[in-house]
């Protein structure tokens, strides 16, 4: 069977609106043939000068899943309940910030009955990690080769400059519709800005929604499938379409509309809060971080404060989860100098990222800008039993992020997925006797 994978060039424009700004982004297309394998894209990307940037990549694939074997073919394993694809740019591995999907099936409602199936999948680095020059991405494990002809995806980069932090704040899913809007969101002030993608299952055009602007819109049509089965077909395409708006827009949603007839199929819509590193409240003049072999030291220094309630201190293993780690109490109102000083004693990461959350009397808040620290912890890494019946446990000082399990061939016979913890379990009662390996992924190492 002659398989036919889709990319859609995507080709966008250098914009600028107050502090956060969308940079220019590299994008290209491939079609496969045959299982797929030799048309897997390579997406190029050229990194554009500018400071504190977050670059994102998204994939967004349309899979037809063949008749009498539906849910064979979706793009990752995460809708069944396995693993997210591992992006990489470079030497850097990219964060997976988000998945969602949707899905069409003829009998059970179920992802391992789809008859149809379209996933979007977001991953992201911060100014540290990203990398200098000429760059391609790939996709290095837990991605499937498309096996139906009227297979579709997207894949596309873009860079924001000037960002403190970013967030998934929410998904939507329909079905029969030519619109689709995410929940009520907010930047909260003119320096921030939402972000969204938006992902239908036809060959239609996505138009802006209200007080946003369009990034890009792409639609391809694919005529290349050779069946229908009931309602579904594979000539059905893929429409994208990306956006984004800044400024003080209250309780607002992020909405998308898209032309022509409503879609049998479903759309998705992903929504992502970016955050400025635009002044604190306060007037902060220093924000520092040092390891000194045992802990991470944070300090700033303030010039003047008004209504400073206190600082929340968070710290996060990969610049986009976050978590608070102490709470300081502000001067309330000073016009003097103040120094600030915290001693981070339980980090558990090699690159520990801190930032600052000011908060007012009356709640309302504010981010600093981030600031990374390398460190040399010495860390304990356990598994016992070595000679086990039923499970082994994995223990670390530092988060384990994923485990997989070999047998003696190389063959993968278990993979944990995203676990973030530094305690974990692995049951293998239904595995044949032998030797086997583990391989342990730790925030920026392998085991």
């Amino acid at each position: 069977m002659h398989v036919k994978l889709t990319y859609i060039l995507i080709v966008l424009f250098q914009i600028s609106f107050g502090q956060v700004s969308l940079l220019s982004v590299s994008s290209d297309f491939a079609t496969a043939t045959g299982s797929g394998g030799s048309g897997n894209p390579t997406l190029s990307y050229t990194t554009v000068a500018g400071s504190d940037r977050l670059l994102l990549f998204y994939m967004i694939v349309e899979r037809d899943h063949k008749p009498g074997s539906a849910g064979d073919n979706w793009a990752s394993n995460a809708p069944t309940g396995g693993s997210v694809p591992t992006v990489e740019i470079a030497s850097t591995t990219l964060s997976h910030i988000n998945s969602n999907w949707t899905y069409a099936y003829d009998g059970t409602d179920t992802e391992t009955n789809a008859d149809i199936s379209l996933e979007l999948m977001v991953y992201g680095t911060l100014e540290a990690n990203i990398p200098v020059g000429v760059n391609s991405f790939s996709i290095t494990a837990n991605y499937n080769d498309p096996v139906s002809a009227g297979d579709d995806a997207v894949f596309g980069a873009v860079m924001f400059e000037n960002v403190a932090s970013m967030t998934n704040i929410t998904n939507s899913d329909c079905s029969l519709c030519n619109s689709i809007s995410t929940s009520a969101v907010s930047p909260d002030d003119g320096n921030n800005a939402v972000f969204s993608i938006g992902a239908a299952i036809s060959d239609r055009t996505f138009t802006q929604g209200t007080d946003q602007t369009l990034i890009g819109a792409q639609s391809v049509s694919n005529s290349n499938g050779t069946y229908t089965d009931g309602a579904f077909s594979e000539k059905d395409g893929l429409a994208v379409g990306t956006q984004w708006r800044t400024g003080t827009i209250l309780n607002s949603t992020s909405d998308f509309s898209i032309s022509g007839s409503a879609n049998t199929y479903g759309m998705l819509e992903s929504a992502y809060r970016i955050v400025s590193t635009t002044l604190l409240p306060v007037e902060l003049v220093e924000f520092n971080i040092n390891n000194n072999g045992v802990s991470n030291d944070v300090s700033w220094e303030t010039l003047s404060e008004v209504n400073n309630s206190h600082f929340e201190i968070q710290r996060s293993i990969d610049g986009f989860q976050w978590e608070v780690i102490a709470e300081v109490e502000g001067m309330g109102n000073s016009t003097n100098i103040t120094d600030y000083f915290y001693q981070d004693l339980d980090y558990n990461c090699t690159t520990c990222y801190y930032r600052l959350k000011q908060v007012d009397f009356d709640g309302t808040s504010e981010y600093s800008n981030i600031k990374s620290v390398e460190t040399s912890r010495a860390y304990s890494l356990t598994v016992y039993p070595t000679i086990a019946t039923k499970r082994i446990d994995v223990k670390s000082d530092r988060f384990i992020r994923e485990i997989e399990l070999f047998n003696i061939g190389g063959q993968t016979v278990f993979k944990s997925g995203d676990v973030y913890t530094n305690h974990y379990f692995v049951n293998f009662n239904k595995l044949p006797s032998g030797n086997y390996f583990v391989k342990i992924q730790l925030e920026n190492s392998f085991e």
